[in-house]
């Protein structure tokens, strides 16, 4: 399924990782989820999840940085890919 994976910052200076999944073909509109909001020290972690979800090294280090500079709210956009369900629920989603 086609899906767009974000990150965003929260007041807190936590770190949300979700995904939308697409409803049509322009893109990412639709239902989603997101996992619980990771300690800014676990960047790692995130990042090993982005690496599982098929994200490439490049993108990954790219919005790590920029969610590192954003603000509270500021949502960081990290790829729209094709990911299959079940790698979705192996990394923590609920579907």
């Amino acid at each position: 399924m086609k899906i767009l994976i974000t990150l965003t910052r929260t007041n807190t200076g936590r770190i949300q990782l979700s995904y939308v999944r697409s409803t049509n073909e322009r893109g990412g509109i639709g239902t989603g989820a997101s996992l619980p909001p990771f300690n800014p020290n676990a960047m790692a972690e995130i990042e090993a999840i982005l690496s599982n979800l098929g994200v490439d090294d490049n993108a990954i280090r790219d919005s790590v940085s920029r969610v590192r500079q954003s603000g509270p709210g500021e949502l960081v956009k990290v790829a729209d890919l094709d990911v299959a369900e079940n790698v979705l629920t192996e990394n923590g989603f609920a579907m």
